[in-house]
């Protein structure tokens, strides 16, 4: 344990210790309490899972500190498992199980599931969006690895138990595997069983039933309301707070250009002409960041886009340059090192925080203004401005909605296909057409067969227009 300079942070389960370090390539690595010897004992392909995370999918450090977790908790119920006498020997039986203690918990009508949530704790139903998202895109990584990765995984005896307690059904593949971690052997070919098609293989049933009903299929609900935008930017402050005026500036920002939150969070002092009321988004690691710690420029990410230029949007525009006005005037440091624009109450950057302490703070703020909603987050903020652009933006030609290539290059799409979703679902905007077609057909008593029949003459007039047209360019 020499090589590990700093401890920052333990999360203690019942069989490990998933210990946050500083001094290696790794930020988290997973301790058993079971080790043979003395001291604990690394699980070292954990480490290289988060490894992994971090050097070659390049995720950022909260999406790495929440995956990490996953994985975590998910090899202490296996190990927990390898105790029970389950009568089986396949890991496919294992992730049903835990499909079961993470959406039912104690509910469940497993026996065996209900014995291992008394023994680890676990009295809160997981939802089924955080099983088929989040932790399935964590558990299915870590697996993934552990196959496409074998030399990389062999260290250590930690699931010994989970060798010697009915999984593996003769001595010989005991004997084989007898000093290897327990994916490098007993389960890896029913592994590869379950993951032939690694772009298509999910860890969840509940996964794999909604695999094709996720393929984005947008909902309104995750814009906010853009009727009510205003009574969250024009708020009062309850009393003297360094925190009101600068989160509100954060708010305005999101809804005036529509950026994704760290974004938002990553501005500095010079990425803003304030007489020309102009705002730059440059990617940081183009960049020096001076100033900042090594373990805050670790939480730096930048997802991609093709504009540094960020054109705001009114009446919102005229929120964000007076929070950020009164912020600047009355409660920003500028006696610490780095130059980025929103700070924690210490003076640290903002960013560095956690997400869903922000998305709380928002929801707190949202509740005061009128709206209530136990789901939306800051980034709901930015659904509303594509929404927005994209189906009720006057375009100066008469009628709303900007081109969508125009909204693409504003909200930093690399494709198309994201913007596309703003503009084909917006069922407040169908829902109007549909009530407004309604109203004329019952006003006028027009028949389904006239419906058609207007269609037709429609269609009709059309085609003689173009036939004109064309006439006249010959």
């Amino acid at each position: 344990m020499s090589n590990i300079s700093i401890h920052l942070k333990g999360v203690l389960m019942k069989n490990f210790l998933l210990e946050r370090v500083v001094g290696r390539r790794a930020s988290w690595m997973l301790l058993s309490l079971h080790a043979s010897d003395s001291g604990s004992v690394e699980y070292k392909p954990f480490t290289d899972y988060v490894e992994w995370l971090e050097f070659t999918k390049g995720y950022a450090s909260a999406t790495v500190d929440q995956y990490a977790g996953h994985v975590a908790r998910f090899i202490d119920f296996i190990f927990e498992a390898s105790t029970l006498d389950l009568k089986t020997s396949e890991i496919s039986d294992l992730l049903y199980m835990y499909q079961d203690y993470l959406l039912y918990a104690r509910d469940s009508e497993n026996p065996m599931v209900v014995e291992l949530c008394e023994r680890l704790g676990k009295r809160e139903k997981t939802s089924v969006n955080s099983v088929s998202q989040g932790i399935e895109s964590a558990l299915g990584g870590f697996i993934t690895l552990q196959i496409v990765k074998s030399e990389s995984i062999s260290h250590g005896n930690v699931f010994s138990k989970f060798v010697t307690n009915g999984f593996i059904r003769s001595s010989s593949q005991k004997a084989a595997i007898k000093d290897s971690s327990w994916l490098a052997g007993t389960v890896r070919g029913s592994l590869e069983r379950s993951f032939v098609d690694k772009r298509k293989a999910k860890v969840f049933s509940i996964s794999r039933r909604n695999r094709d009903s996720n393929k984005k299929k947008y909902d309104n609900g995750e814009a906010y309301p853009l009727e009510l935008v205003e009574n969250l930017l024009m708020l009062k402050p309850k009393r003297k707070s360094r925190c009101f005026h600068r989160d509100m500036a954060i708010y305005s920002l999101l809804a005036a250009i529509g950026c994704r939150t760290h974004e938002a969070l990553q501005l500095r002092v010079c990425d803003i002409d304030f007489e020309n009321r102009k705002i730059r988004l440059v990617n940081p690691f183009t960049r020096d960041n001076p100033g900042l710690t090594s373990e805050e420029a670790k939480v730096l990410r930048w997802k991609g886009r093709d504009t540094e230029k960020a054109l705001p949007m009114f009446p919102f525009d005229d929120h964000f340059w007076e929070h950020l006005r009164l912020y600047l005037k009355d409660f920003y440091r500028t006696n610490v090192s780095h130059d980025f624009i929103f700070q924690k109450s210490d003076g640290r950057p903002y960013f560095i925080t956690n997400r869903s302490d922000r998305n709380k703070q928002f929801r707190s703020y949202a509740k005061a203004s009128g709206f209530e909603s136990i789901n939306l987050g800051l980034h709901s903020l930015r659904h509303m401005y594509g929404r927005y652009l994209l189906n009720y933006y006057p375009n100066g030609k008469g009628g709303y909605g900007m081109p969508i290539e125009y909204v693409q290059r504003l909200m930093g799409h690399a494709s198309i296909t994201s913007t596309k979703k703003y503009a084909i679902h917006d069922m407040d905007l169908l829902e109007a057409y549909i009530e407004t077609a309604n109203r004329l057909n019952r006003g006028q008593n027009i028949t389904l067969e006239e419906v058609k029949n207007r269609f037709i003459d429609a269609q009709i007039e059309e085609l003689k227009a173009m036939k004109t047209g064309l006439i006249e360019h010959v």
